[in-house]
């Protein structure tokens, strides 16, 4: 079972639910459902293919919510590395995944100028940022530079047809923080994922419409396999949010917890 098949179901079943809350915005599954659909056929149309490895380094955010799930309804398998674990560090986990691509915020494109070598298999680069990039001479700039641009639209798109996966196959790659030594790629496979989502369920007696606030951004994926509102924490402000699930009076799962290795982007750039 692909672990991104939760996502259509639930905006099937629940479209009009509050999906996720980030920045006083909000998305439905319906919304979501469709955003991830539309990244999924541009990195499709960008070569993008099942069982590549993509590194995904974006603030947390609905963007990050729906590319990860859109490379997964593709198959391939998403890369997280912590850009704090140090530069050297950091060179050596790039150039030890070997990715096939890259998707990231301009300022994060700048390590792949600046380390060629660690990069040197990844030949899908694809930047996602503000309007401006529609700025057409900056298009080429990005083009000559070797870069691609993602931008979500609105335009109508049928269903994506989410590739199939046995459970035994790599959903995403995780390195740890290194604080023990040499940071590891961990690998989850789908079968792993959707075992946690279980436990986590019924461990936790986790209801249907309930909020939950994950300080690390990937646990969102819980989130949506569980139909519950996910609160996406902006930087440090994880304590507000709190108060915030906590006056909707409705019960909230935290998942992960509260430190800076906890969230893993916004904190470098």
């Amino acid at each position: 079972m692909n672990i991104a098949s939760y996502l259509p179901k639930r905006a099937e079943h629940s479209p009009h639910q509050e999906a996720f809350f980030f920045k006083n915005k909000k998305l439905t599954y319906a919304e979501l459902n469709h955003l991830c659909d539309n990244f999924s056929y541009q990195l499709s149309a960008y070569g993008i293919q099942k069982n590549h490895r993509i590194i995904l380094m974006l603030r947390p955010g609905f963007e990050f919510v729906a590319l990860t799930f859109a490379l997964l309804k593709i198959g391939a398998s998403v890369v997280l590395i912590d850009p704090g674990i140090g530069k050297n560090y950091l060179k050596t986990c790039i150039k030890t995944v070997a990715p096939h691509g890259f998707i990231g915020i301009s300022k994060a494109h700048l390590l792949r100028l600046l380390w060629p070598s660690s990069f040197q298999t990844s030949r899908i680069n694809l930047i996602i940022g503000p309007k401006l990039i529609s700025a057409p001479f900056l298009k080429y700039l990005l083009k000559f530079l070797g870069f691609s641009t993602l931008m979500p639209s609105s335009k109508n798109i049928p269903p994506f047809s989410i590739a199939p996966t046995e459970n035994t196959e790599t959903a995403a790659i995780i390195f740890t923080t290194g604080s023990t030594g040499m940071p590891k790629g961990v690998v989850y496979t789908h079968g792993m994922f959707e075992a946690q989502i279980q436990l986590l369920k019924n461990h936790y007696k986790i209801q249907e419409g309930e909020v939950d606030l994950p300080t690390f951004p990937l646990f969102a994926l819980f989130s949506a396999a569980m139909s519950t509102t996910c609160i996406i924490p902006d930087k440090l402000c994880g304590i507000a949010l709190l108060n915030f699930a906590w006056n909707k009076k409705s019960h909230s799962q935290v998942l992960g917890e509260f430190s800076l290795q906890g969230l893993p982007f916004p904190l470098f750039f």
